[in-house]
């Protein structure tokens, strides 16, 4: 018996566009690895960090680097960076959960008010705590880029965790940055497996604020359905428009920190081993 084939997968109109979901996906792998980097070199501090980056036609800001206190130890973990292409294509990436301090953020799951930008409701705390700490690094980023190199395309991108963490960043970039949408600078989000991030009118304020969100969902990963939309007296709700894809191959396993990596190849065409299906074990 011959299997059936799969149906087409759904794509949204312009301005969503694949090339650009595999070229943020790339990215984001470029995060991750700068995190191994850091790993690799015993958790140093940002001032004694060495980044290697690529050599693929990108400029890169420094690393932004959260600083947090992990039982009893304070340490400076990298997050991401701002990188700019010779299109004038610019990037601000954020990786996901690597680190028992980011479980331990992924768990603070009681509500906040987004305290950056008013009227944006209330949103995840442990994600809100973080983007705190990188915020005022990724206005240096973005300002001494776009005087490089003024921006025509601006995108959020991230995954997992740091999905939490872009979906924060569009209305603090647009508010209180360069970066503002407009027949100039278009301005784009594409977040990977992320989880719901705020309650229903800082959803409704994302989709309405002129930068299209779209989320890519393996609908295989269990990230995306948490929080749940109904937690204890909370109400969850995600931003964006679901680009939703099955999984049917096999997990590729890279054991970055303690093992708890898992990456699975996408159905995606065209796409590389960089949009995961996130499991523990």
């Amino acid at each position: 018996m011959t299997p059936r084939s799969s149906p087409p997968m759904y794509f949204p109109v312009a301005p969503f566009a694949l090339a650009d979901v595999v070229t943020c996906a790339t990215l984001v792998d470029i995060a991750y690895d700068q995190y191994t980097q850091w790993y690799n070199q015993g958790y140093p501090p940002k001032g004694k960090f060495v980044w290697t980056t690529p050599n693929n036609g990108f400029k890169y800001s420094a690393p932004l680097f959260w600083t947090n206190t992990w039982l009893g130890r304070t340490y400076d973990e990298p997050f991401g960076f701002v990188a700019v292409n010779a299109n004038s294509d610019a990037f601000l990436v954020f990786r996901g959960t690597m680190s028992d301090a980011d479980e331990y953020q992924d768990a603070k799951v009681d509500q906040t008010p987004y305290q950056i930008v008013p009227g944006y409701g209330q949103v995840h705390l442990g994600f809100h705590e973080i983007y705190q700490g990188l915020q005022a690094q990724i206005y240096a980023a973005i300002a001494a880029l776009d005087r490089l190199t003024p921006f025509k395309r601006f995108f959020f991108t991230a995954h997992s965790l740091g999905a939490g963490l872009s979906s924060l960043a569009v209305p603090h970039v647009l508010t209180h940055t360069s970066v503002k949408p407009g027949p100039n600078l278009r301005v784009l989000h594409y977040n990977l497996a992320s989880p719901r991030v705020g309650d229903p009118q800082y959803a409704y304020m994302m989709n309405n604020n002129g930068v299209p969100t779209y989320r890519i969902v393996n609908t295989e990963d269990l990230v995306p359905d948490a929080p749940t939309a109904i937690l204890a007296s909370y109400l969850y709700k995600h931003a964006g428009i679901p680009v939703d894809f099955p999984t049917t191959t096999r997990s590729l396993i890279r054991p970055i920190r303690k093992g708890r990596s898992r990456r699975a190849r996408s159905a995606l065409p065209g796409i590389p081993a960089c949009v995961w299906l996130w499991t523990d074990g």
